[in-house]
């Protein structure tokens, strides 16, 4: 039976993808596409939206598969890390600003390069708040959405919680939840990077057209035509490319520890509310969630 049921909780890849994956995929790859088909020398901007994509791609998997962990009788929403179907959709989002910006640039200089060469700090500008950008929004409304709570459609159960006063009408209860308090600091320091960043690549930027700051050349598909001469880029691009992914990836965390921290009384009162058969397997359903749960319910 182990042996069985350990073979059930492991899916293979192509469980996991489906068309709205594939669709992503195939938008994504046929931009990516066209930008490679300008003859980029250095890729360094083209690994901007390619990380935005990966961070989408991996909330739209969770997001896309949530099914698998519902039932008839008891439903339960398990959002460690907030609506993974927004998250997926705002990364996306933003991946695709910044491709089409990166071949908006790349044919200005194919067929303008003295013009993208003057005007190229906005378009800097523009790559490093679309990127930084996508990474705030995912937190912007996470509290609404990160937690654990069960909506029970047993009969059952319905019939005893219409008996309590305070629980009449009322199928859906909290076990866990984002508490304001990180909630908060979150959001401060998210916007805090974010503004940050962005006034402080901005006035890199424009020093940097004087060259009065270090920096690097980076050439573009059209660089050299009509003496056009490679573009600067300033060292905030690399700030901005390390810290916004790290800094979500770290409040991700958090924000999954805080949720996988059950109240057993809150859950103590959902289960009282249930069936023994639907008990048990609500109690199954956790422990397949985290391992932790393992020791929180005390469960062997």
């Amino acid at each position: 039976m182990n042996e069985n049921n350990s073979k059930v909780n492991y899916l293979l890849i192509r469980d996991l993808i489906n068309e709205v994956i594939i669709r992503d995929l195939i938008i994504f790859v046929i931009i990516f596409l066209f930008i490679l088909s300008q003859s980029w020398k250095n890729l360094f901007l083209l690994l901007f939206p390619i990380i935005t994509f990966g961070f989408s791609i991996f909330f739209r998997i969770i997001s896309t598969n949530k099914w698998r962990i519902k039932n008839e009788e008891i439903n339960i929403e398990y959002n460690p890390f907030g609506s993974e179907k927004k998250n997926a959709n705002r990364l996306n989002f933003c991946a695709l600003i910044q491709m089409i910006l990166l071949f908006w640039m790349g044919a200005e200089s194919l067929y303008h390069p003295q013009l993208v060469e003057n005007y190229s700090i906005y378009f800097i500008i523009l790559i490093g708040f679309a990127y930084s950008f996508g990474y705030f929004w995912i937190f912007i409304d996470i509290w609404k959405y990160s937690k654990i709570s069960i909506e029970d459609n047993s009969k059952i159960s319905k019939k005893k919680t219409k008996n309590l006063a305070n629980e009449s009408n009322k199928d859906f209860r909290l076990i866990s939840f984002l508490k304001f308090d990180s909630f908060k600091l979150i959001s401060l320091v998210n916007s805090f990077l974010l503004i940050l960043l962005n006034v402080l690549n901005i006035l890199l930027v424009f020093f940097n057209s004087f060259n009065s700051i270090p920096h690097f050349g980076y050439y573009l598909p059209g660089t050299g035509i009509e003496g056009s001469e490679p573009i600067n880029l300033p060292i905030t691009l690399f700030i901005i490319f390390l810290s916004s992914p790290l800094t979500a990836i770290f409040f991700l965390i958090k924000i999954y520890n805080e949720i996988n921290n059950i109240n057993k009384f809150e859950l103590n009162k959902v289960l009282d509310l249930l069936p023994i058969s639907i008990q048990t397997q609500l109690i199954e359903s956790l422990k397949n969630f985290n391992n932790k749960f393992k020791k929180e319910l005390e469960i062997e």
